[in-house]
């Protein structure tokens, strides 16, 4: 693990100690296997995550960040919501209620088009290692995603089913790993906020229910080559109102 991950990990703690939805003993201990040994260096990672966010958005996709994994504790209360489709998990195709045998686990889901399932991934290694597959075969031939003429790639996100209500849009190759900071109106923000979503000219759009693009993950792909695609709800796969970090590519 390199610096940058490790500082990543340890951002994350502090993060989750202030919440309350670490153990403050247990958060602690972490952080010292993290190398946050003083209150010093804790504020230190703190100045470094606040001018982080002034730059959002961020480039995307980060696959040294998409390999990072939570801290243990925060891992522990990973929730799933229930979806309304089935999901395949290692072979085995659940009943969506059974989603919550895997809470406590970070998993990765992944649909296409017209799909009446889910393939849900437990290995956070093996998500990313199909992402960049994935990635470089589409773009292998070309440098970027302006194939359509006329069209700006990238996928615009809205409050509500059905393309409906405040829109927020990300461009190919980018994101956002915090929306927290990312205004809506006057007086809100994005924050477990997003409903829908509208593709143009992109293959695949990325939701993660955690900032800084911790898990659960959600992954819709479109074929290469399809200049629009919708997703009017996100209910069907259990991740409405669930985005805390966004991308595409």
């Amino acid at each position: 693990m390199n610096q940058e991950q490790k500082n990543g990990r340890a951002l994350e703690l502090l993060q989750a100690i202030v919440a309350g939805d670490a153990a403050m003993d247990d958060g602690l201990g972490e952080l010292r296997s993290e190398g946050v040994t003083s209150l010093e260096e804790a504020l230190t990672l703190l100045q470094q995550e606040a001018k982080v966010d002034q730059l959002a958005p961020v480039p995307q996709p980060d696959f040294a960040a998409l390999r990072r994994s939570p801290p243990a504790e925060v891992l522990s209360r990973t929730e799933h919501v229930v979806p309304e489709v089935p999901f395949i998990l290692n072979g085995t195709l659940y009943d969506p209620r059974d989603i919550t045998r895997f809470n406590g686990q970070e998993l990765h889901f992944f649909t296409s088009p017209n799909a009446d399932h889910v393939l849900a991934v437990d290995n956070r290694d093996t998500a990313v290692d199909w992402l960049q597959f994935e990635y470089i075969e589409r773009y292998r031939n070309t440098p970027d995603a302006t194939e359509f003429r006329g069209v700006t790639p990238g996928v615009l996100w809205f409050e509500h089913d059905d393309l409906y209500g405040y829109a927020l849009f990300t461009h190919w190759n980018r994101g956002y790993q915090r929306l927290s900071k990312i205004s809506m109106g006057l007086f809100s923000d994005w924050n477990d906020k997003i409903s829908s979503l509208a593709m143009r000219a992109v293959g695949v759009a990325h939701i993660s229910d955690a900032y800084f693009y911790y898990g659960p993950h959600w992954y819709h792909t479109v074929p290469v080559g399809t200049p629009y695609a919708e997703v009017r709800s996100l209910r069907p796969f259990g991740f409405n109102d669930r985005a805390s970090s966004i991308g595409c590519w």
